[in-house]
């Protein structure tokens, strides 16, 4: 009796263990998937950057009423008084003036002879600042159509971008024609101003330049320096 009894323990402990281990096997399994499934979901995430120094973001499966708006940007602010020095284009005969505390870099060999800023540790390929449009490239249609048509329709190349907000005309002092374009991105923003300046007797070129992380004094004292040598 005694050793039937004690068999039947044994046979119990035996069960019990088994049904531990497949336990932890089991929580195992699940840990690993959920590892995997968040790993590929990262991979898939596809960040979109415009030349305006901003990141926009691709479309997203989150429905409208749990988008939150984007946070302001900090500013590279020159100092009062500072100094200032021209940086001629390494392609095309154009030049700006710009804080001498704003370190400019540059991209050997661009076609677009891109111009960027080095700040606050941000990855300079999302603080681009300036860069030449060539119509009959992005949009071939609209090269004997008027420079402003382009402005209208150029967001259609960025999938960041749904459409235009508002534009306005205006001129340089150095004498550039010009175009202030708000662009709507995905998230129903307008967080920042892209500037398209007339090229003299270059029908097929636009100098473009973006503001997303320089103060708002700043930026339109580089865009109303900008010129064009004939």
């Amino acid at each position: 009796m005694i050793q039937c009894f004690l068999r039947m323990e044994q046979q119990e402990g035996r069960n019990l263990n088994r049904l531990m281990i497949a336990s932890v096997v089991a929580v195992v399994l699940i840990a690993g998937a959920l590892t995997v499934s968040y790993l590929h979901s990262q991979q898939q995430r596809s960040d979109i950057v415009l030349p305006g120094g901003i990141t926009y973001l691709g479309p997203s499966n989150a429905s409208s009423s749990n988008i939150t708006s984007t946070p302001t940007p900090e500013k590279f602010t020159a100092t009062a008084g500072g100094q200032w020095r021209t940086h001629n284009g390494l392609t095309y005969p154009y030049s700006f003036s710009y804080p001498t505390s704003l370190k400019l870099a540059v991209f050997p060999k661009d076609p677009n002879d891109s111009v960027a800023f080095d700040w606050n540790g941000i990855p300079i390929e999302q603080n681009i600042l300036l860069n030449i449009e060539k119509v009959d490239s992005r949009l071939p249609e609209l090269s004997n159509k008027p420079k402003s048509e382009y402005v209208k329709v150029w967001y259609k190349s960025f999938p960041g971008l749904k459409s235009l907000g508002k534009m306005e005309e205006f001129t340089t002092t150095t004498g550039l024609k010009g175009y202030k374009a708000w662009y709507v991105n995905t998230q129903g923003e307008m967080p920042n101003v892209d500037i398209f300046l007339e090229v003299p007797q270059e029908k097929n070129l636009l100098i473009h330049l973006a503001n997303g992380r320089l103060e708002e004094d700043v930026f339109n004292r580089i865009v109303d320096s900008m010129e064009w040598r004939k």
